[in-house]
């Protein structure tokens, strides 16, 4: 349990001003466009982007190996292209 509290307490340090920023972002197309696919999807990309980019800058850390990473984030990339895709242009039609 440790290692995940580490793990997300690095991440946060890593990208705050830019959460903040996806925060701010989320609820301008939320409340004032009223836009919920819209705004959940920034949400989803930013997320993703800046886990990514934590990932892979302490993937060595992590004792994980730059394919398995790089694989890790491809998958998890797709999964959140299909949650996108759908939240974009299904649920918002």
């Amino acid at each position: 349990m440790g290692a995940i509290k580490d793990f997300f307490t690095g991440y946060w340090h890593f990208a705050d001003w830019y959460l903040i920023g996806i925060v701010v972002v989320y609820l301008v197309a939320l409340l004032i466009l009223r836009r919920p696919g819209k705004a959940f999807t920034v949400l989803l990309t930013g997320l993703y982007v800046t886990m990514t980019a934590y990932f892979l800058s302490v993937r060595e850390r992590l004792s994980f190996s730059q394919e398995t990473a790089l694989g890790m984030v491809v998958v998890l990339g797709l999964a959140l292209a299909a949650v996108v895709y759908y939240f974009m242009f299904i649920r918002t039609d």
